[in-house]
């Protein structure tokens, strides 16, 4: 059993960047703004529903030109960060101004034949501009989740809502991807909130087993699990490695 303390959890605690997708009403905001001292971009609305948390945030409309207002502040946050986290919440809805910005400035034809793969190199430009200019900052990017379902109406899957080719290709520039929703319940239980791996994406630096169920989730509790996650995928590749006499670097 790998014992667990604080002193263990930060080694892996920053920087930390993942997606973070369910359903509404699964608990998403409210887990990232137990994250240390965060800022919103808040494309869903969520303002008043944030302020009870006491975190900044800074609110988008579905416009193009509030993707120019989101530009501006995101690049001034590059220059100037006092924050410790960033909350983009949700990436579906901003996605979606960022299409209507890119038809403004191509036009229809060249918007219509390149939207997802440009909307999706947007993205990434973005998230390595942050990595590289604030590389101790955590990102925690939120997106709404899109049920697929059979021709009988039982549903197939879910998968993060990204439009498009994008959901692949956004999901790439995540190392951790989780799912948040509610846990299945006994009668005249109350619900619960469960923050898990996602089955998107099953891999966390080199771990395929990721993180055990976190309920209710919050910030100390996911790096816990986060941490012993990481422990023992460290601890097989070093019990790889002794079987293959290979040197444990």
């Amino acid at each position: 059993m790998n014992i667990i303390n604080s002193a263990s959890i930060s080694q892996f605690d920053k920087p930390v960047a993942i997606l973070l997708w369910g359903a509404p009403n699964t608990g998403k905001s409210r887990f990232a703004a137990t994250a240390p001292k965060p800022l919103f971009f808040d494309w869903d609305d969520k303002l008043s529903y944030l302020a009870e948390f006491g975190v900044d945030g800074i609110s988008y409309g579905m416009g193009a030109s509030d993707w120019d207002k989101f530009d501006k502040d995101f690049k001034d946050l590059c220059k100037d960060c006092k924050y410790e986290t960033i909350v983009i919440d949700s990436m579906t809805p901003a996605i979606e101004a960022c299409g209507k910005w890119m038809l403004r400035k191509y036009g229809k034809a060249e918007h219509d034949q390149h939207t997802y793969s440009r909307r999706s190199d947007v993205i990434k430009e973005m998230m390595y501009r942050l990595a590289r200019e604030i590389p101790e900052i955590n990102i925690i990017v939120i997106c709404h989740s899109l049920e697929k379902y059979e021709k009988d109406g039982t549903l197939r899957s879910l998968m993060p809502a990204l439009p498009g080719t994008s959901a692949e290709r956004i999901a790439s520039y995540f190392p951790e991807i989780y799912q948040s929703e509610i846990k299945a319940i006994k009668p005249n239980a109350l619900p619960s909130i469960v923050l898990r791996t996602s089955q998107h994406r099953t891999r966390i630096r080199g771990s395929k087993d990721g993180i055990k169920d976190v309920e209710d989730p919050t910030w100390e509790k996911f790096l816990a699990a986060r941490a012993v996650a990481l422990s023992n995928a460290e601890t097989k590749r070093l019990a790889i490695l002794k079987e293959r006499g290979e040197p444990s670097v």
